[in-house]
């Protein structure tokens, strides 16, 4: 045994580390296995077309919707919340939206501050009731009213018809590119940012006498250069899709709200002890109704680029996405408990569960499958998740 130790010990490793079960190394990564084995299966499967930049830029498309969704959920599930008016509340304003630019030739840029203020009062509705009610899990019963309340009044607005033409320029938020030059360059700016970030934190934390792992470094850089790789190769089609492009920003930001202000360290401490995080001075109904307005607004906007990539407006659409948004937080490493959960987490099982949904309409399988499949691929997630925090204790 002596012997196994001076070993490892010499090679770099642990005993620690060498006593991690294997369960739970596969936990760490298994958003990133799941879709290696997801894209090697599809690409088998459909002799490559999935594999395609132009089928990748496609699946980034269809997938930005429910990352816009996922966004805000993600924030709902870590203060031990929900939200199940999402897909009602992204009709609404896409209901709202088209109207206005078909029925009464509204201009696009009135039409979204009108959807962003509508946004943010249904968001604040929602925050008034379930900080007034001030318990864990009272969004429940209140978002499910909202979900029948705002998918009965779209349909109420709209006549329960499918409304169109809606303005050019608003289809471009949904459905449009940026020219391949202005994508690239925007990449590589973006790239070049994030990689100075992370080495000019790397040589302060190395000053203030506590640095960065050399290994840990080399993988964050690793992971985006990968991820430019791969934006590269998706802009090859036809430039950057800008409704990836709202994604990705509103990715960036709300990750900086949730880890690097006040506002998403109280969220964490609301969802992981909503008792001792009451008593230790935070405003539990004040950040009640500051998430449920910040999920109000990513509603709004998620139903603007709704339409917009759709380029009209049904009764019925959004159905479900609150149950997908919800699964793509899980499969991201959120629990439903609450204080716990990251938005890069949230936005990567919502790329998991796109592309489950892309690979399975490319391969023409039923929809009644398709459904079938994703709860599959949700128990299994949600069962390795709990055997790897369980061996980890």
């Amino acid at each position: 045994m002596g012997v196994g130790v001076e070993a490892m010990q010499k090679s770099g490793k642990s005993v620690e580390q060498a006593k991690v079960p294997f369960i739970v190394r596969v936990r760490a990564y298994m958003m990133v296995i799941t879709l290696i084995v997801l894209w090697f299966l599809f690409g088998v499967l459909t002799e490559g077309t999935y594999l395609s930049s132009r089928n990748m830029s496609l699946l980034l498309r269809q997938v930005s919707i429910l990352g816009i969704a996922s966004i805000g959920m993600v924030m709902m599930l870590i203060m031990a919340q929900i939200d199940l008016s999402v897909g009602s509340t992204f009709a609404l304003f896409a209901g709202v939206a088209a109207i206005l630019e078909a029925y009464h030739a509204w201009g696009t840029l009135p039409v979204i501050l009108l959807c962003l203020g509508g946004g943010l009062l249904v968001g604040a509705i929602h925050g008034f009731i379930v900080g007034w009610l001030n318990r864990p899990f009272a969004a429940f019963p209140v978002t499910l009213g909202g979900w029948m309340a705002w998918r009965g009044l779209e349909n109420l607005l709209s006549g329960g018809i499918v409304v169109s033409p809606i303005n050019p320029s608003h289809e471009f938020l949904g459905s449009g590119y940026l020219s391949k030059p202005l994508s690239f360059a925007l990449l590589g700016a973006v790239a070049l940012i994030f990689v100075a970030a992370v080495l000019r934190t790397a040589i302060v934390q190395k000053r203030q006498g506590y640095a960065r792992s050399p290994k840990r470094l080399i993988r964050t850089v690793a992971v985006i250069v990968v991820f430019a790789l791969f934006m590269a190769y998706v802009i090859s089609f036809h430039g950057m899709p800008v409704p990836v492009l709202i994604t990705l920003t509103l990715g960036g930001v709300f990750h900086f709200i949730t880890q690097k202000t006040s506002f998403g360290r109280q969220l964490y401490a609301i969802g992981g002890n909503r008792e001792a995080a009451h008593f230790s001075g935070i405003n539990i109904r004040r950040n009640t109704m500051l998430a449920f307005l910040l999920m109000g607004l990513l509603s709004a906007i998620g139903g603007l680029v709704f339409v917009g990539r759709l380029g009209v407006a049904e009764p019925q659409m959004g159905t479900y996405l609150e149950m997908d948004a919800i699964a793509a937080c899980v499969i991201g490493g959120a629990a439903m408990l609450g204080g716990q959960g990251t938005v890069v987490g949230a936005l990567l099982g919502a790329f998991v569960i796109g592309s489950l949904d892309n690979g399975m309409s490319v391969l023409a399988v039923s929809s009644f499958w398709r459904f079938v499949v994703k709860g599959l691929v949700l128990v299994a997630v949600v069962y390795v998740d709990v055997t790897a925090k369980r061996l980890q204790k």
